[in-house]
C-alpha cells in the first residue's frame, strides 16, 4: 500500500494491517476488547510481493519460503494467551500458501483475561521481524473493563492512542533501510540496530494535534526498533500525570516531568491542558540519546528530538470537560510488608495469585 507520511514526501510503500487493501493503514487499526470476553482474530496474509521491499540479508537464518513471498505471523504483545495463539516466529505463512514448521492456524483466540491495558500487535516472523515492523506491520489493541468504561477518566475524543517510532527516508518517499551490514564481510546487509532521524506518530512525521483546554488521556507505545524516548513538554507549567503502564492502571496517579520508555513498552498518561489560553502551543520533546544509554545526546539530530506539537484551540461553547483524575486508580488493595516498612517499600497485592508456571512470555 501507499501512504503519505509527511507533506514534503511522496507517498511511501508500506506493508499494513487492515480488513482490505483500501482500509489498510500504518499503524494498523486499534482493536478494542472487553476484559474477560474472548475475541477471535483471523490474521491473513495478502502481501503480493515475491520479495521484500527492504534489503534482506541472505546469510542470516530466517523464514525463507521456496516459492518467494513475504512471510508474516502476528504477535499480540502483552496478551496472556495460549502458546499456539502467540505468534510463534516459526508459524509464519505467505500469500502463496507456504507455511513455517510451527504453523497451526491463522485464527487466534484472545481471552482478554488480564488487567485492562494497552497492548500492541506486530509481526514476529523468524529473522524478518525487524524488517516487517519497519515496513509497517504494527498496530494497537486496548483491553477495557466495565469499571474503566464507567470511570471519570477522559474518554471518547479525549482518549488518544499514540504509536511512536523512528524511520529514515529517501527523497522519493521510500524507506531508507541500510543495505550494508555492520560486519559486511560476514553478513553483508544485516544491521544490529536501526535508528532513524525522523520521528513518526501514528504514521505521520512530526504531526500536530489540536486540543481543547481539557484533560486528555494518551495511551502510548514505543514501536521503535532500538530507540528509547525520554519525553517532556517544552512548557514550564506542564507535566505528565502517569496513570498506567504495560500492566494496566497504577494504584495512584504519579506526576512526572519526564517519561522514559523503551522499545515495546507502553505508558498511559494524562496531560491537563485546562487553563491554557487558545493559540498556546507546546512540543512533545525527546532527549534520549541513541543508542541508549551510551549514546551522546548532542549527536541526536533535532529531527529526532521533536516528536509532535499540541495546539490549544477554543472548544464549542456547549462542550465542557467533565472528566476527573481519581486519587485511586487500580482496584488492588495496598499492603505493607512489615519487615520492609523501614525501607519504605510498599507492595501491591495481586488480584489473583501469581501463576506457578508460564506458557509464554512477552
Amino acid at each position: 500500500m501507499l501512504q503519505k507520511l509527511h507533506r514534503d514526501l511522496p507517498p511511501t510503500t508500506l506493508y499494513a494491517y487492515g480488513t482490505s487493501l483500501e482500509a489498510a493503514t500504518y499503524p494498523g487499526p486499534t482493536l478494542v476488547a472487553n476484559a474477560d470476553e474472548e475475541v477471535i482474530v483471523r490474521w491473513t496474509n495478502h502481501i503480493p510481493d515475491l520479495s521484500h521491499i527492504l534489503p534482506v540479508d541472505p546469510t542470516i537464518e530466517r523464514a525463507n519460503p521456496r516459492l518467494g513471498g513475504v512471510p508474516i505471523v502476528t504477535h499480540l504483545h502483552g496478551m496472556e494467551d495460549e502458546s499456539f495463539y502467540d505468534g510463534n516466529p516459526h508459524a509464519w505463512y505467505t500469500q502463496f500458501g507456504e507455511k513455517g514448521p510451527a504453523y497451526l492456524t491463522e485464527e487466534y483466540h484472545y481471552p482478554n483475561a488480564m488487567e485492562p491495558a494497552l497492548l500492541w500487535y506486530h509481526d514476529h516472523t523468524f529473522g524478518l521481524t525487524r524488517l516487517n515492523m519497519v515496513a509497517g506491520l504494527v498496530g494497537t489493541y486496548v483491553v477495557k473493563s466495565a469499571a474503566e468504561n464507567l470511570s471519570p477518566l477522559p474518554k471518547g475524543l479525549y482518549e488518544v492512542v499514540l504509536v511512536l517510532r523512528d524511520k529514515q527516508f529517501f527523497s522519493d518517499g521510500s524507506i531508507n533501510f541500510p543495505n550494508i551490514g555492520n560486519a559486511a564481510d560476514v553478513h553483508p546487509i544485516w544491521c544490529v540496530e536501526y535508528v532513524g532521524d525522523t520521528i513518526l506518530v501514528n504514521g505521520k512525521a512530526w504531526p500536530f494535534m489540536d486540543v481543547f483546554p481539557f484533560k486528555y488521556r494518551f495511551r502510548l507505545v514505543n514501536a521503535a526498533n532500538n530507540r528509547f524516548f525520554l519525553l517532556s513538554l517544552n512548557h514550564p507549567n506542564m507535566s505528565f500525570i502517569k496513570i498506567g503502564t504495560d500492566g494496566g492502571l497504577l494504584p495512584r496517579p504519579v506526576v512526572q516531568q519526564q517519561i522514559r520508555i523503551a522499545p515495546a513498552e507502553r505508558v498511559d498518561f494524562i496531560i491537563d491542558f485546562s487553563g491554557l489560553p487558545p493559540n498556546t502551543t507546546m512540543v512533545l520533546r525527546n532527549s534520549a540519546p541513541a543508542p541508549f544509554s551510551n549514546g551522546v545526546a548532542r549527536l541526536t539530530p533535532e529531527s529526532a528530538r521533536a516528536v509532535m506539537q499540541f495546539r490549544v484551540v477554543s472548544p464549542p461553547q456547549a462542550v465542557k470537560d467533565n472528566s476527573l483524575i481519581p486519587p485511586i486508580l487500580g482496584s488492588e488493595a495496598p499492603f505493607i510488608s512489615e519487615d520492609l516498612l523501614q525501607g519504605g517499600f510498599i507492595y501491591w497485592k495481586p488480584r489473583t495469585p501469581l501463576p506457578t508456571s508460564l506458557t509464554h512470555c512477552c
